[in-house]
């Protein structure tokens, strides 16, 4: 038996993206590039709803959450133009529990990452423990603390 179809067109589905993360103060943004063009195109922050706080959250969290959120409104104060997360080492100096920062990753509203420094010459002297805020962060800090925190359409 013979295939009599006519071959097909080719679709073509449009420009193959790469999607990468940019880490911010306030959190991960997406970054898309373009193959084809080489253009980049950066997504604000997601602002989600605040879900149900889980019952292991007590109010050692809440106070953890508020120095967190202290020490970036103070780091932007003294350093507007400054691209990564608050340190590991920038938390315990302002006053941070290690054992509650590590819980309050485990419950998914801080997250810690190794983020590599780069120079403009795209050299890396180093890499440093960053925290930010996870999505459900960002929400608890504009239910809890400061209704205009990082609020924008994207979700």
């Amino acid at each position: 038996m013979e295939n009599t179809q006519a071959p097909q067109e080719e679709i073509k589905l449009g420009p193959v993206c790469k999607f990468f993360k940019k880490y911010t103060l306030d959190g991960e943004v997406l970054i898309e590039q373009n193959q084809e063009t080489g253009e980049y195109r950066e997504y604000p922050l997601k602002t989600e709803d605040l879900l149900p706080l889980p019952p292991a959250f007590k109010v050692s969290h809440a106070s953890e959450m508020a120095l967190f959120h202290s020490l970036l409104v103070t780091i932007k104060k003294d350093r507007p133009k400054r691209e990564i997360p608050a340190t590991r080492l920038e938390y315990r100096k302002a006053g941070a529990d290690p054992r509650i920062v590590n819980q309050l990753v485990t419950l998914g509203l801080l997250e810690e990452d190794i983020i590599p420094l780069l120079k403009p010459d795209g050299t890396n002297p180093g890499s440093r423990a960053c925290i930010y805020y996870t999505p459900q962060g960002r929400a608890y800090i504009r239910a809890k603390i400061d209704p205009n925190y990082a609020l924008t359409e994207y979700r």
